[in-house]
């Protein structure tokens, strides 16, 4: 825990952003000693499931062999790119159109005319569960 006076916002704001941006802790502000504030980061975290980075890497590999590794790094960094946005913007996409899936609290991002990411948003947290071929029936996949 990090505790901070509150004339440190003033004169070291630069310093106290980037702790707080490296660490994702919140830091404690006080004035005159007492509890005032906290000072946090409020983009939201972004933690990518087992599956997600396994579906990611697959879809590298598809691309790096029908189409060559420059073409798959480009689609590996408009899937990360995309999905990153959900940093900043936690709801982006809609409510998962499969029953089942939003009853569950899953959302669904399209990332390119090709992919779409399945993710739930739990407090501030988004959990990125799968990135999959949207013209395939993945929803009973998911289940």
């Amino acid at each position: 825990m990090t505790i901070k006076p509150s004339t440190a916002l003033r004169n070291e704001y630069l310093q106290i952003s980037l702790l707080v941006k490296e660490t994702g802790e919140p830091i404690f502000i006080t004035n005159k000693g007492e509890a005032d504030g906290v000072f946090m980061n409020m983009k939201n975290k972004l933690i990518y499931l087992p599956e997600a980075d396994r579906d990611i890497l697959e879809i590298v590999r598809f691309h790096t062999e029908k189409l060559g590794a420059k073409y798959a790094g480009g689609i590996y960094q408009t899937l990360r790119e995309e999905i990153s946005r959900l940093r900043d913007f936690p709801l982006l996409g809609q409510a998962h159109p499969d029953p089942e899936l939003a009853v569950k609290g899953h959302r669904k991002l399209v990332l390119t005319n090709a992919y779409v990411s399945v993710c739930k948003v739990t407090d501030s947290t988004v959990f990125v569960y799968s990135i999959v071929n949207s013209a395939k029936d993945y929803p009973k996949l998911l289940k």
